[in-house]
């Protein structure tokens, strides 16, 4: 942060909630733990997007240069991913600036 000593922080964030409808003809690979699904039929799957994104910007007092760029992109069927969002948050910042790489 010596470096930078005036910063300022922009955070985008937008989140989004749908369904997804899935044609009959499928196939899917769930993980290595959870197998696969052939062709279920046509169904609808709800699903969760977010997407957080920051940037640091220095330079005073116009705050014009980027200094770093960051982002969260993450899709789920699982409904609390927007519950998880400040955990992303933390970590990001945590990784970045607070341990050694």
């Amino acid at each position: 942060m010596d470096k930078y000593p005036d910063l300022t922080l922009t955070c985008v964030n937008y989140q989004k909630a749908g369904q997804v409808d899935i044609p009959a003809q499928t196939a899917g690979f769930l993980g290595a733990y959870y197998g696969q699904i052939i062709s279920r039929g046509a169904h609808s799957v709800n699903v969760y997007d977010l997407f957080i994104g920051f940037t640091l910007w220095s330079g005073p007092p116009e705050y014009t240069t980027a200094v770093w760029r960051a982002s969260i992109l993450k899709g789920s069927p699982v409904p609390d991913l927007f519950e998880q969002a400040r955990k992303m948050v933390h970590d990001i910042f945590l990784y970045k600036f607070l341990r050694k790489h």
